[in-house]
């Protein structure tokens, strides 16, 4: 069996920038009873920071289930990837993918500095790779909350999170 995560991200945000609004972001989910701290969390990867608290099942669209939903807010610049389910970015203008091997360039160069544009070899459309907008593709980022195995997210809190997120949020689902 495979594990899941969703991922709900903020592409512009800097280093500084991702810090003051994860501790926002932490104090906003905890103290909406969304999270709560993780007993067994010892060091980063071991286990998620936080469990699903008391009000998490209001926040997905199916049904809730006794398991063990993890979650972390991840504060660091690191390529965010859908993995397993992972899907070449379609163009904002015409749909065409765009190329494997140009998006593997492109997503190296913004792993090292700022977020490249992309141009589709049909329609000649230019945007941001950022904007390429996929649900199982690949971003950068210094900010993350990762929803580790967790039932479908409602889209109105997946809003509000990238709302309180900032920074043009994107959301992306993995599979391990």
């Amino acid at each position: 069996m495979s594990d899941t995560i969703v991922y709900v991200l903020a592409l512009d945000l800097s280093a500084d920038e991702a810090r003051v609004r994860r501790a926002e972001i932490e104090q906003w989910l905890t103290g909406e009873g969304l999270f709560v701290r993780n007993p067994s969390h010892v060091r980063p990867r071991d286990s998620g920071e936080f469990l699903a608290g008391p009000t998490a099942e209001g926040r997905i669209t199916d049904e809730w289930l006794n398991g063990r939903y993890e979650a972390d807010i991840l504060c660091t610049r690191d390529a965010y990837t859908a993995y397993e389910l992972f899907e070449p970015p379609p163009c904002p203008g015409c749909g065409s993918p765009l190329d494997l091997e140009r998006f593997h360039e492109l997503l190296h160069a913004w792993r090292q500095d700022a977020e490249p544009s992309a141009t589709c070899g049909d329609c000649g459309a230019g945007a941001l790779l950022g904007d390429w907008g996929w649900e199982f593709g690949a971003y950068v980022a210094e900010l993350a909350v990762a929803f580790e195995n967790w039932p479908e997210l409602r889209d109105d809190f997946v809003a509000e999170l990238g709302r309180r997120l900032g920074g043009r949020p994107r959301t992306i689902m993995c599979r391990y």
